[in-house]
Protein backbone atom coordinates (compact mmCIF):
# COMPACT_ATOMS: atom_id res chain seq x y z
CA UNK A 1 0.00 0.00 0.00
CA UNK A 2 1.16 3.02 -1.16
CA UNK A 3 1.14 6.46 1.29
CA UNK A 4 1.72 10.07 0.11
CA UNK A 5 2.66 13.25 2.56
CA UNK A 6 2.37 16.24 1.74
CA UNK A 7 3.35 18.66 4.08
CA UNK A 8 4.58 22.24 4.44
CA UNK A 9 7.76 22.99 6.30
CA UNK A 10 7.36 26.76 5.82
CA UNK A 11 4.82 29.35 6.96
CA UNK A 12 1.87 28.04 4.68
CA UNK A 13 0.58 28.42 1.79
CA UNK A 14 2.79 26.47 -0.06
CA UNK A 15 -0.30 24.66 -2.16
CA UNK A 16 -0.64 21.93 0.20
CA UNK A 17 -4.80 22.08 -0.87
CA UNK A 18 -4.07 22.42 -4.30
CA UNK A 19 -1.75 19.16 -4.69
CA UNK A 20 -3.71 17.16 -2.56
CA UNK A 21 -6.97 17.62 -4.70
CA UNK A 22 -4.55 16.97 -7.45
CA UNK A 23 -3.96 13.99 -6.46
CA UNK A 24 -7.03 12.24 -5.29
CA UNK A 25 -8.57 13.50 -8.36
CA UNK A 26 -6.46 12.03 -10.72
CA UNK A 27 -5.72 8.76 -8.23
CA UNK A 28 -9.91 8.00 -7.57
CA UNK A 29 -10.33 5.64 -5.84
CA UNK A 30 -12.43 2.95 -8.47
CA UNK A 31 -16.00 2.77 -7.15
CA UNK A 32 -18.60 0.19 -7.77
CA UNK A 33 -19.17 -0.87 -11.45
CA UNK A 34 -15.90 0.60 -12.58
CA UNK A 35 -13.06 -1.76 -13.77
CA UNK A 36 -10.28 -2.48 -11.60
CA UNK A 37 -6.87 -0.65 -11.82
CA UNK A 38 -3.88 -2.48 -12.94
CA UNK A 39 -1.79 -4.44 -10.62
CA UNK A 40 -0.25 -2.24 -8.41
CA UNK A 41 -1.85 0.60 -9.14
CA UNK A 42 -4.10 2.02 -6.14
CA UNK A 43 -6.44 4.91 -6.25
CA UNK A 44 -7.16 7.92 -3.23
CA UNK A 45 -8.80 6.42 -0.37
CA UNK A 46 -8.44 8.59 2.91
CA UNK A 47 -6.98 12.23 3.43
CA UNK A 48 -5.94 11.96 6.73
CA UNK A 49 -5.46 16.04 8.19
CA UNK A 50 -2.53 15.13 11.35
CA UNK A 51 -3.00 18.81 12.72
CA UNK A 52 -4.11 22.31 13.12
CA UNK A 53 -7.60 23.10 13.22
CA UNK A 54 -10.68 25.23 11.89
CA UNK A 55 -7.82 28.13 11.04
CA UNK A 56 -6.63 26.12 8.06
CA UNK A 57 -6.97 27.28 4.57
CA UNK A 58 -6.43 25.25 1.51
CA UNK A 59 -7.49 26.51 -1.40
CA UNK A 60 -8.90 24.65 -4.30
CA UNK A 61 -10.49 25.64 -6.93
CA UNK A 62 -11.89 23.27 -9.70
CA UNK A 63 -11.78 23.91 -13.34
CA UNK A 64 -15.86 24.51 -14.02
CA UNK A 65 -14.59 27.65 -10.90
CA UNK A 66 -16.58 26.27 -8.03
CA UNK A 67 -14.07 27.55 -5.03
CA UNK A 68 -13.46 25.95 -1.14
CA UNK A 69 -11.19 26.78 1.30
CA UNK A 70 -10.67 23.85 2.89
CA UNK A 71 -9.87 23.61 6.93
CA UNK A 72 -11.08 20.34 8.61
CA UNK A 73 -11.88 18.66 5.50
CA UNK A 74 -9.80 17.00 3.57
CA UNK A 75 -8.95 18.83 0.24
CA UNK A 76 -9.82 15.69 -1.66
CA UNK A 77 -13.51 16.10 -0.46
CA UNK A 78 -14.30 17.31 -4.21
CA UNK A 79 -13.21 13.59 -5.27
CA UNK A 80 -16.25 11.07 -4.76
CA UNK A 81 -15.63 8.49 -2.57
CA UNK A 82 -12.40 9.99 -0.89
CA UNK A 83 -12.77 10.18 3.00
CA UNK A 84 -11.24 12.26 5.29
CA UNK A 85 -9.91 11.25 8.69
CA UNK A 86 -8.97 13.91 11.67
CA UNK A 87 -6.45 12.24 13.40
CA UNK A 88 -5.65 13.06 17.50
CA UNK A 89 -4.08 16.16 16.87
CA UNK A 90 -6.82 17.74 15.10
CA UNK A 91 -8.12 20.16 17.17
CA UNK A 92 -11.85 20.15 15.55
CA UNK A 93 -14.72 23.41 15.74
CA UNK A 94 -18.06 21.42 15.33
CA UNK A 95 -19.60 24.49 14.25
CA UNK A 96 -16.84 25.23 11.93
CA UNK A 97 -17.30 21.80 10.30
CA UNK A 98 -20.88 21.69 10.17
CA UNK A 99 -20.43 25.46 7.98
CA UNK A 100 -17.75 23.86 6.42
CA UNK A 101 -20.17 20.84 5.35
CA UNK A 102 -22.82 23.40 4.63
CA UNK A 103 -20.41 25.09 2.00
CA UNK A 104 -19.04 21.80 0.84
CA UNK A 105 -22.95 20.83 0.01
CA UNK A 106 -24.04 24.30 -1.80
CA UNK A 107 -21.27 23.18 -4.28
CA UNK A 108 -22.09 19.84 -4.62
CA UNK A 109 -20.94 17.60 -2.44
CA UNK A 110 -23.64 16.36 -0.07
CA UNK A 111 -21.96 13.39 1.65
CA UNK A 112 -19.02 15.38 3.12
CA UNK A 113 -20.20 14.87 6.83
CA UNK A 114 -20.79 10.92 5.74
CA UNK A 115 -17.22 10.53 4.07
CA UNK A 116 -15.51 12.12 7.76
CA UNK A 117 -14.12 9.87 10.69
CA UNK A 118 -12.55 11.65 13.72
CA UNK A 119 -10.29 10.26 16.27
CA UNK A 120 -12.33 10.27 19.56
CA UNK A 121 -8.65 12.14 21.54
CA UNK A 122 -9.26 15.18 18.96
CA UNK A 123 -9.72 17.99 20.74
CA UNK A 124 -12.58 20.06 20.41
CA UNK A 125 -12.52 23.96 20.30
CA UNK A 126 -16.10 25.56 21.50
CA UNK A 127 -17.13 28.90 21.37
CA UNK A 128 -16.15 29.41 25.05
CA UNK A 129 -12.34 28.77 23.39
CA UNK A 130 -12.89 31.77 20.66
CA UNK A 131 -14.02 33.98 23.12
CA UNK A 132 -10.95 33.63 25.28
CA UNK A 133 -8.94 33.32 22.52
CA UNK A 134 -10.25 37.09 21.03
CA UNK A 135 -10.50 38.64 24.52
CA UNK A 136 -6.92 37.95 25.73
CA UNK A 137 -5.88 39.12 21.74
CA UNK A 138 -7.68 42.25 22.70
CA UNK A 139 -6.14 42.85 25.97
CA UNK A 140 -2.78 42.52 24.75
CA UNK A 141 -3.17 46.17 23.18
CA UNK A 142 -0.32 46.87 20.83
CA UNK A 143 1.46 43.73 21.96
CA UNK A 144 -1.18 42.06 19.69
CA UNK A 145 0.51 38.60 18.47
CA UNK A 146 -1.78 38.50 15.46
CA UNK A 147 -4.18 35.94 15.96
CA UNK A 148 -6.51 34.30 13.84
CA UNK A 149 -9.35 34.97 16.60
CA UNK A 150 -10.14 30.70 16.16
CA UNK A 151 -9.44 29.43 19.36
CA UNK A 152 -6.56 27.68 18.64
CA UNK A 153 -4.27 28.71 21.33
CA UNK A 154 -6.87 28.69 23.94
CA UNK A 155 -7.83 25.24 22.81
CA UNK A 156 -4.39 24.02 23.30
CA UNK A 157 -3.75 25.95 26.68
CA UNK A 158 -6.51 24.62 27.94
CA UNK A 159 -5.61 20.74 27.33
CA UNK A 160 -2.36 20.86 28.67
CA UNK A 161 -3.37 22.81 31.91
CA UNK A 162 -6.09 20.12 31.93
CA UNK A 163 -5.03 16.89 30.45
Amino acid sequence: MEHVIVVDLGFGDAGKGTVVDHLCSTRPAFLGGRPPRPPGERGVATVVRFNGGAQAAHNVVLDDGRHHTFAQFGSGTFTPGVRTHLSRFMLVDPLALAAEADHLRALGVADALDRLTADRDALLTTPYHRAANRARETARGAARHGSCGMGIGETVAYAQAHP
